[in-house]
């Protein structure tokens, strides 16, 4: 048997509620557009950083698979004395 609550929230209490909340304007006035600007300037940097290391990985992971597979190959060649 569902519970029912016994004060449900109405549009009024909301409406109340968000009265003092920020603005647009009000958070637009905490960072400025130029703010913004060189922030994504940021990210657009980090992000083709990270691509360049994520293709820098890759290569060390193909590097250190080879290996490993070479020296597999070793291990289970036959020893001839």
């Amino acid at each position: 048997m569902e519970k029912k609550h016994t004060n449900p929230l109405t549009l009024a209490d909301l409406k109340e509620a968000l009265t003092g909340v920020a603005t647009q304007e009000d958070l637009k006035a905490l960072a400025p557009q130029e703010t913004v600007n060189v922030i994504m300037e940021t990210v657009a940097e980090t992000k083709e950083g990270m691509t360049g290391l994520t293709g820098l990985m890759q290569d060390m992971l193909e590097e250190v698979t080879a290996t490993h597979e070479d020296v597999r190959s070793v291990r289970v060649q036959p020893r001839y004395v």
